[in-house]
């Protein structure tokens, strides 16, 4: 019998211990900028993108929570221009090869409350690969000018690992900003040394 009042005290204390704990829920949106870092040559140019998903927080102390995240991400990189001569006609062709690469991501955070209302963020972290494709835009000669650009699809891998830093800060009670860099770690194509570079700032609004 003292077992079973044991237990249920516990669980009590437990349950009570949980609802103490400050559960938060929300939504964010914002802007990407993001390139690639790992060429043998530079190659590519930043480019920008977006981002929205859900935030939830959780309060581990009054100074630091656990700050977990999902997010579609819209990234990549441009190439930039580039110029071609017909062979037939000796005439240059100008293109533009843009990178798309949209994700899926995962990171956890811990935020830890400098002052009330500002806090540093650190954390992994991780992305799930939906699509990836190369946008070729015709940018000089109107008869190859098509409006429908040209779409390739690539072969990328699927998850990724990154680390995150950045900053939050809270403009009221429901309404926040934060400012974030994600480095990728591994590869985002097979066999190359090629990692994810994404600066982000955001505007968010917790229930």
């Amino acid at each position: 019998m003292l077992k079973k009042v044991l237990i249920i005290m516990v669980f009590i204390f437990a349950s009570h211990a949980v609802a103490q704990k400050k559960i938060g829920f929300g939504i964010k949106a914002g802007g990407n900028y993001t390139d690639v870092a790992g060429w043998v040559v530079d190659i590519s140019k930043s480019k920008v993108g977006f981002h929205f998903g859900i935030v939830t927080s959780y309060e581990i102390s009054e100074k630091f929570s656990v700050t977990p995240e999902l997010t579609y991400s819209r990234q990549g990189f441009n190439y930039g221009e580039i110029e071609v001569r017909e062979p037939t006609n000796n005439e240059i062709i100008v293109f533009e090869i843009i990178n798309h690469l949209d994700y899926l991501n995962l990171p956890i955070l811990g935020t830890y409350a400098v002052v009330p209302n500002f806090g540093l963020q650190f954390g992994p972290q991780f992305g799930f690969n939906i699509d990836a494709k190369n946008v070729l835009k015709y940018k000089h000669n109107a008869e190859l000018n098509d409006p429908t650009p040209f779409e390739q699809t690539q072969d990328i891998n699927t998850l990724e690992l990154g680390i995150a830093v950045g900053v939050q800060l809270k403009l009221s009670s429901h309404v926040f900003i934060q400012g974030r860099y994600i480095f990728g770690i591994t590869s985002v194509f097979p066999n190359s040394k090629v990692q994810n570079r994404n600066a982000q700032l955001s505007m968010g609004y917790n229930f």
